[in-house]
């Protein structure tokens, strides 16, 4: 029952991160369309959030296997 516990605290919080990047990059292609940025730089932004966002839900999933 705790592992279980742990485990949905861990997906909330990687939920809750997860959700403030998206916010973020909203903030970010507003601003790059805005100020006329080229596609190219978007995109660049873009995969860069995704690698990031990936990496913090692989770190946590095993920080959790391993705590």
């Amino acid at each position: 029952m705790e592992s279980r516990s742990v485990s949905m605290e861990g997906f909330f919080c990687t939920g809750t991160m997860v959700d403030y990047l998206k916010h973020h990059v909203v903030v970010v292609l507003v601003v790059a369309v805005g100020g006329g940025v080229t596609v190219e730089l978007v995109v660049v932004i873009v995969l860069v959030v995704v690698v990031v966002v990936v990496g913090v839900v692989v770190t946590a999933a095993v920080a959790l296997i391993v705590w």
